[in-house]
C-alpha cells in the first residue's frame, strides 16, 4: 500500500475529489468505448498537459478554484453539486444574472477591488475606471442587489464569493456579445491612448483546417488560465487590465454556413 499517496490524498478537499472521481469515471468510459485511447489524447480533450492529468489522477497535487470550474465545465458537472460539497468557495454566475452585469464596469470593479489603496468612494472609483459617478453608483447596487457584492458596514464592500467564474464556452447570448463588442472598442482606444510598454497590441494570420478549431479554442482556455493564476499569485496589485483574444475567419467560410 502507498501511504505517500494517502497521506496526499488526505489533503484533497471534498470537491476536489469530487472532480478526481469523475475525471476517472468518464477516462473510463471513453476507454471503454475506444481502447486505443491515450491518457494524452485524453488530457487533449480537457485542455490540460498530460503530466498534470496524471498528477491529478493520482491525486499528488492540489486543484485551484479555476482548475475546478475549468475540469468541471469539461466534465458536465454542475456549480450546484460543487456547492453541496462541503468548503465550497466557488459561484459560477448564470446567464439570467450575466444579463444584469453584462457591461464591463461591473467587471472593473470587481477587479479594482482587488488593486491596494482601494476605496468605497464613487468619486474615486469612477476616477480610476474613466467613467462617471452614477454609472459606478447604478453598478455597484445592481452587484450587491444580485448577491455579487454585500456592504458589510458603510464605506466598505466585499466579495460574497471569493471565486467567481462567468465563462460560458458552450454557448454565447447577446449579453455576452455586446461585452465583447465594448471590450474590443476599449482596446482600439488604448492603442493611442497607452503607451506600448504598457499594454500588448498584436496579431498572427495563419491558415489552418477548421477542424483544428477545438483545439485552438482549448489552448486558449489554457493560456487565459495561465494568465490568470499567474496575476492572481500576486498580492499587491496597482492597475486592472484586460486581456482580449479573437480568433476569427478572414476568409469568407465558403460551404460552412
Amino acid at each position: 500500500m502507498n501511504l505517500q499517496h494517502l497521506k496526499n490524498s488526505n489533503l484533497l478537499s471534498p470537491r476536489e475529489d469530487l472532480v478526481v472521481s469523475r475525471l476517472k469515471k468518464e477516462f473510463a468510459k471513453r476507454v471503454q468505448k475506444n481502447p486505443r485511447l491515450s491518457l494524452r489524447a485524453f488530457a487533449l480533450s480537457l485542455g490540460i498537459d498530460q503530466s498534470h492529468l496524471s498528477k491529478i489522477l493520482a491525486k499528488r497535487v492540489k486543484l485551484s478554484e479555476k482548475m475546478i470550474f475549468h475540469l468541471s465545465s469539461g466534465l458536465g458537472i454542475k456549480p450546484l453539486e460543487l456547492d453541496n460539497t462541503s468548503g465550497g468557495s466557488f459561484e459560477f454566475i448564470e446567464d439570467e444574472k450575466f444579463e444584469f452585469i453584462s457591461d464591463w464596469i461591473h467587471f472593473a470593479i470587481l477587479e479594482l477591488m482587488k488593486t491596494k489603496g482601494f476605496r468605497y468612494d464613487l468619486k474615486w472609483m469612477a476616477k480610476r475606471i474613466g467613467v462617471n459617478e452614477n454609472a459606478i453608483k447604478v453598478a455597484v447596487e445592481r452587484l450587491i442587489k444580485l448577491g455579487v457584492l454585500k456592504q458589510v458596514k458603510k464605506g466598505h464592500l466585499t466579495f460574497t464569493h471569493k471565486n467567481l467564474e462567468w465563462n460560458n464556452t458552450a454557448k454565447t447570448s447577446y449579453a455576452r456579445k455586446m461585452l465583447q463588442k465594448e471590450l474590443l472598442k476599449k482596446s482600439i482606444e488604448c492603442i493611442d491612448a497607452v503607451d506600448i510598454q504598457l499594454r500588448e497590441n498584436s496579431s498572427l494570420t495563419v491558415a489552418l483546417p477548421v477542424d483544428l478549431i477545438p483545439e485552438l479554442k482549448r489552448e486558449i482556455i489554457k493560456f487565459k488560465n495561465k494568465i490568470n493564476d499567474i496575476c492572481e499569485s500576486h498580492n499587491s496589485c496597482d492597475e486592472v487590465y484586460q486581456l482580449c483574444i479573437s480568433l476569427f475567419p478572414i476568409t469568407d467560410l465558403k460551404g460552412l454556413s
